[in-house]
């Protein structure tokens, strides 16, 4: 005999189809492809609280390079071709979380960004992300990355001439830089200014703190403490750049202040945008008394 639905028995059903209605279904496994430049929109991952989200990528990752926000997501496991993820709330409708990581084979693009969202009946349990394939280049490209890598390596024997010149038959005057306060973003951990026959040579070891994005100076500006600024030549990163928790040297080579410049002088270090480190109380030696006889 069936048993008439009572009121209450009703409602609890109910209740139950609008929860499942409610909850979001686990998209089939979708492939996204990292954006080639950071000017194109940025692929976008379906997320939703205490649900693990597992990425598949096509090529190595540096390990220490990822970067999320760790308060609202949580990184369950890293590996070489693979990201686990699972957010601890669900994302506003409006937010949009940045999930960064460095590629570790060197190629193009470096790093890659995902954006992780909310979907009103979707979340990614897997996701496939793959760089976007670079197109063949054409032989008269290759022919000229052929040409620069030659010159690159032989350039170097010609580099104790430019060394000779830049001596002027004198000895090389030095004075040291102190280390900087830590201030919460790149760090000076202490230098050498150079006086030279032909200009001043400024070699500053600076430190990127783990948790920051890769830095790379670009530009810099070199002022005394009265007078006119100094013309900066050369900007020069050993290595490229300055990752995350790594004491990098940078190199800046300028004209000769003017004899009414006053010391000490500021140099300031920037990226492209905008980003800059002070090194204060730099000291350019001045001419000694036997260099000036000569």
């Amino acid at each position: 005999m069936v048993q008439p639905f009572t009121r209450a028995g009703v409602l609890a059903l109910l209740t139950t189809v609008t929860v499942a209605a409610a909850q979001p279904q686990a998209a089939r496994g979708r492939r996204v492809t990292v954006a080639a430049s950071p000017h194109l929109p940025l692929p976008e991952l379906y997320v939703a609280a205490h649900v693990a989200t597992l990425i598949l990528l096509d090529a190595p990752i540096d390990k220490n390079s990822v970067q999320l926000d760790s308060e609202r997501v949580r990184l369950l496991d890293v590996g070489e071709h693979s990201l686990s993820i699972e957010p601890l709330v669900n994302p506003g409708e409006e937010e949009r979380w940045v999930l960064r990581f460095r590629y570790a084979d060197g190629a193009g693009p470096e790093w890659a960004s995902l954006v992780l969202v909310s979907h009103p009946s979707a979340v990614d349990q897997r996701v496939d992300v793959v760089r976007p394939v670079r197109p063949p280049q054409p032989l008269e490209a290759c022919q000229a990355a052929l040409a620069e890598a030659q010159a690159r390596c032989q350039g170097p024997r010609a580099e104790v001439w430019v060394l000779e010149d830049r001596l002027g038959g004198a000895g090389v005057q030095s004075e040291p830089i102190e280390k900087s306060e830590p201030g919460g973003g790149p760090e000076l951990k202490g230098g050498w200014a150079y006086r030279l026959a032909t200009g001043v040579l400024v070699v500053v070891e600076v430190q990127n703190l783990t948790g920051l994005r890769p830095w790379v100076p670009t530009e810099a500006t070199l002022r005394p403490a009265g007078g006119a600024a100094v013309r900066v030549r050369t900007v020069a990163v050993r290595g490229g750049r300055i990752s995350p928790g790594e004491v990098v040297q940078v190199a800046v080579e300028a004209d000769l202040p003017s004899p009414d410049a006053v010391s000490p002088f500021t140099l300031e270090l920037r990226d492209a945008s905008g980003w800059s480190l002070a090194v204060r109380k730099v000291r350019i030696p001045q001419v000694d008394k036997e260099s000036a006889e000569r």
